[in-house]
């Protein structure tokens, strides 16, 4: 039997939503079942064929020749019989063709229209849900659609976008219609559709943005090492080239701060402090309490704790304001960082004693090798113990026998603590 017009309105469906043909032929197969289902009361004596490339759809139904029949839907007369095979005889089963407007009926019409209906809309929600699942991490664009004092709608075509209190940049002036980028965090499906959870608070949006505006993070030239975010307020972000050739930092600020800026504007000018990362330790502190200046910093790399010690007139700048300074820089390191400042430093030198050995209490290391130790920013014996002595060697002035030296005293003095 041709059905042209149905196979052309799946075809359709198919190519505007997206769908494969060979499931929406299976829905279709689907369907017909369950609209004979309705009519017939059973289907496991049916036998759908459906072909999208040439329009036919052959539905059959498996009856068995008899004498009298007593059930229609599966039992069929000898002389009926012929009329579909001339060598039926009593006890062979035979395909009788149906029609499907002739042997359905309206009811049974609807039926097969509304399975159709809920899963092209069924797959259609699955297939959002898969593209939308892929793009988790990355960034999308949408339009504001709704505001509420809880949540921004994004209307993503095939989805929703949500902008949780949480998630929107404080501060930050919405209006509807307005073009709106976020990170992808979440897809959930509910009884609506598909949700899309947003975020623009995440230190991961701002590491997508900096992709997009920088060539070389994008290239991989330049890496993004860590990120801290105080969201409107204030970002730290430190980053490492992998090209000596390549400024870091002004790869990043771009000519006259046109990459930064163009950052800054997304981000309802929240400020930017891009540092370059370190191995060290102490430098990567020093770095990370920018623009404050740092005296010394004695490690704890068991505690995984600092003592950083900055001028009188530098702590209120190391700590900023609400302490946002310090905790964006602890946030960066992973280091639990205490600040002191200079002179509380002379002052109780007995309370930075309890947790290190520093080097001008070393006995045994001369004022000039104590001078070369404090100048490559090693304070204290577990300082020393942390280099060790191929690292001491890397110190002018400081050959092996000496390197070693330094290196046994230290051990001796930590053991001793102990």
């Amino acid at each position: 039997m041709k059905n042209f017009e149905i196979l052309e309105g799946l075809t359709e469906i198919a190519r505007d939503r997206g769908l494969n043909k060979e499931y929406v032929v299976d829905i279709l197969k689907e369907s017909i079942l369950t609209g004979a289902k309705r009519k017939f009361g059973r289907v496991d004596n049916l036998d759908v064929k459906i072909s999208i490339d040439t329009g036919d759809i052959e539905v059959y139904q498996l009856k068995k020749v008899v004498r009298k029949v007593v059930d229609p839907v599966i039992e069929i007369t000898k002389e009926q019989a012929k009329q579909y095979d001339e060598k039926a005889r009593i006890g062979s089963e035979i395909q009788v063709p149906l029609d499907l407007k002739r042997d359905f009926g309206r009811n049974a019409i609807f039926v097969m229209k509304q399975v159709i209906a809920q899963k092209v809309r069924e797959a259609e929600k699955e297939r959002s849900h898969k593209e939308f699942k892929a793009k988790i991490g990355e960034i999308i664009t949408g339009n504001i659609q709704k505001i509420t004092p809880q949540k921004v709608i994004l209307n993503l075509n095939k989805a929703d976008g949500i902008i949780l209190k949480p998630d929107q940049i404080p501060g930050e002036f919405y209006r509807q219609g307005q073009p709106l980028r976020a990170l992808v965090m979440d897809v959930i499906k509910s009884k609506r559709g598909i949700e899309v959870m947003l975020s623009r608070t995440s230190p991961k949006f701002l590491e997508r943005l900096f992709q997009f505006e920088v060539p070389e993070i994008f290239e991989g030239t330049v890496v993004i090492k860590n990120i801290a975010r105080d969201p409107g307020r204030r970002s730290k972000i430190a980053v490492q080239t992998l090209d000596d050739k390549i400024d870091p930092i002004g790869s990043c600020i771009g000519v006259r701060g046109s990459r930064i800026q163009a950052i800054m504007n997304e981000l309802n000018r929240e400020k930017i402090d891009v540092i370059q990362w370190s191995s060290d330790r102490k430098i990567f502190i020093t770095r990370s309490l920018q623009p404050a200046k740092v005296s010394n910093v004695i490690l704890d790399e068991k505690e995984n704790k600092a003592i950083v010690v900055v001028p009188d007139s530098q702590i209120a700048l190391a700590i900023g304001k609400d302490g946002q300074n310090l905790r964006l820089a602890i946030q960066l390191t992973g280091m639990d960082i205490e600040l002191i400042s200079e002179s509380d430093f002379k002052k109780t030198p007995e309370k930075l004693r309890k947790s290190q050995i520093l080097v001008i209490d070393m006995p045994g290391i001369s004022p000039t090798l104590q001078k070369k130790l404090l100048e490559s920013r090693i304070d204290s014996a577990q300082d020393i113990l942390t280099q060790g002595v191929e690292k001491l060697t890397a110190i002018p002035g400081v050959g092996k026998k000496t390197a070693e030296k330094i290196y046994n005293i230290a051990l001796e003095l930590v053991n001793d603590k102990k």
